[in-house]
Order: structure tokens, then sequence, then C-alpha cells
């Protein structure tokens, strides 16, 4: 101790032991040679650490171990914010796809409605329209085809839609007809050349049919004929 300064040599005196212990372990004594020590012997060994700069390289290795760790826990905390920052994104995100999604909702309701309006006016229309034209199907296989082709014709004067003309028909149709179209295919129901259909087929109105009920045919009384 002899080679410090007057202010190192008091610096070091005042230093308790177990400071002095914890520095000379930092500065690569083990235990068991600090153990062999007394207080005089720590002093001086501290001192020679002093002359030698070891305590400096000492405070330096430990600042630069107390930045490291800081920097470990910067590095963590950054990570930690960052999940917790895309965590609230994908939240974000998934609140404003599931807002979409209601909205998108809400636009078909209400355009199936705005539909369903506006076919239910025209159907009313046009069945105002045709109501003085058309006249009910009788019970005959003539009133069958009878009103299927007087029926067409209206349809065409007014342009009445394809997809009303099924609807539009019903109420003219006799009981037997009614029964058909009612064991029919739901979606087939709605379409006015299947209803047809279906329903010559089930008063069998082949050509052959037409051909027997031509034949069946007689002049009544009061009906005149015209020869060529």
């Amino acid at each position: 101790m002899d080679e410090l300064p007057k202010a190192d040599v008091d610096s070091v005196e005042k230093v308790s032991t177990t400071r002095l212990v914890n520095k000379l372990t930092n500065a690569g004594y083990s235990i068991e040679d600090i153990e062999q020590m007394n207080r005089e012997a720590t002093m001086e060994t501290w001192a020679r650490c002093i002359i030698d700069g070891i305590d400096k390289r000492d405070t330096t290795s430990a600042g630069a171990a107390s930045y490291d760790s800081l920097e470990r826990e910067k590095l963590v905390f950054e990570k930690q914010k960052f999940d917790a920052e895309q965590d609230i994104r994908l939240h974000e995100a998934a609140l404003k796809e599931a807002e979409l999604k209601i909205l998108e909702k809400k636009h078909v309701a209400e355009q199936a409605e705005k539909q369903s309006v506006v076919l239910m006016a025209k159907s009313q229309r046009y069945g105002e329209a045709i109501r003085a034209s058309i006249t009910p199907m009788g019970p005959d296989i003539l009133d069958v085809v009878s009103l299927f082709k007087h029926t067409e014709v209206v349809f065409d004067h007014y342009e009445v839609p394809a997809n009303l003309r099924a609807a539009l028909l019903q109420p003219y149709l006799n009981e037997k007809s009614r029964s058909v179209v009612a064991r029919m295919d739901p979606i087939l129901c709605k379409d006015y050349r299947a209803v047809r259909d279906v329903i010559l087929k089930e008063h069998k109105l082949s050509p052959c049919a037409y051909l027997d009920l031509f034949n069946t045919l007689c002049q009544s009384v009061g009906e005149t004929a015209v020869h060529a």
C-alpha cells in the first residue's frame, strides 16, 4: 500500500471486509485464497489490484454485464410489445371482418325484401291486367288446351315476365290441374312451361289423344258446316 497515494490508501482502509471480499472475487481471486487472508492481507491485495489497474477492469466488466442485461430486458420488452400489438391488430381485423359480414347479410336481406315487394307489386299489376281476358279452365280436355293457348296470347300481349307466368296461371286452373301442380317439385312449379307440360301430360293430351278427340266430335244442333 506504500506505492498508493495517500487518498487511495485512505479509501482502501475505509472499505469493509465484506466489500473487499466481493471486490477481490470480481477481480478473479478464488474464495479459498481469500479465506486465507486476514484484514491486512485483503487490503494489501486490493491495493495491488488498484496499482495494476484490475479494479478498473472489474468495474468495466460489471458495467458491460449490466449493459448486456439491460439490452436483454429491452429486447424481451420489445418482443412482448410487438406480440401484444399483433394480437390487437388480429383482433381488430377479426372484428372488422365480422362487421363486414353482418353488413353484407343485411344488404342481401334488404335486397331480397325489395325484390319480393317488387315481385308482389308486379304480380298484382299483371294479375289485374289479365283478369278480364282469361276464363277459368273447364273440366273438358279441350278446355285445357284452350286455356293454355289463350293464356299465352294474353301473357305475350301484356309482356308478362317468364318468372311470373306460373303464379298468374294458378287461379285459372281446374281442380285436377291444381292437384297436379301441388304434387310438383317446389322449384319446377314456378316454371310456366314445366307446369303446362305436366298438366297436358296428366290429361293425356298427346297427338293420338287429339286424333281420338277429333274423331269423336259431332255437329251439334244449330251448327252449320261450310264446304269448300
